[in-house]
């Protein structure tokens, strides 16, 4: 469940530009449906909890001095961060130059649990210490070309929804060797 301040929408809902009347006019109530906002009846508390993904309040602003009101329909949408996932990934040197690198992004679907919608819902940023997500510091600039050099055992990696919801999960790296071979013919 998410609980919501409903006052937190008026100054989005109220535009005074439009308005003849001052917004110091208006009494304010939120109500569970229409109909009940449109007869200014069975009003709300403030502070909302919604158990579902969408809901939908109806608030009336209406003026103290006229009696006259408008009626507007306001959506709550609790959405959830993204799941992230700690992950493993298995790296080589490929090209035998004592330097291992990887396109972190080509491992995006190891590193999220989609609930709904597609990796591209979804932003993706990589950090050397947890500290750094959490703060969006001193990020890893080109994650498509990252080069594991020193190689630390572990980066982390941020999933930001759009929403703006975000969560964290540590990629640790597991060292392979490619196998060389002599290039000489037999």
């Amino acid at each position: 469940s998410e609980t919501y301040n409903l006052s937190d929408a008026i100054p989005l809902m109220f535009l005074a530009q439009d308005n003849i009347l001052p917004f110091s006019d208006m009494i304010i109530s939120y109500h569970l449906t229409f109909q009940d906002a449109d007869l200014g009846v069975n009003p709300q508390p403030m502070i909302h909890v919604v158990n579902s993904a969408q809901e939908i309040i109806y608030v009336r602003f209406q003026s103290s001095k006229t009696g006259c009101y408008s009626v507007k329909d306001l959506k709550l949408i609790t959405v959830n961060p993204p799941k992230a996932i700690n992950s493993v990934l298995e790296i080589c040197d490929n090209n035998l130059n004592g330097v291992k690198d990887i396109n972190l992004l080509d491992y995006r679907a190891n590193m999220l649990e989609i609930v709904s919608g597609n990796l591209d819902d979804y932003t993706f940023s990589f950090y050397r210490s947890e500290a750094d997500a959490e703060t969006m510091s001193n990020g890893i600039q080109n994650p498509a070309q990252f080069e594991v050099d020193p190689f630390p055992n572990s980066i982390w990696v941020r999933i930001e929804s759009v929403s703006g919801c975000y969560n964290l999960a540590q990629v640790t790296f597991k060292s392979l060797e490619k196998i060389a071979l002599n290039e000489a013919g037999p």
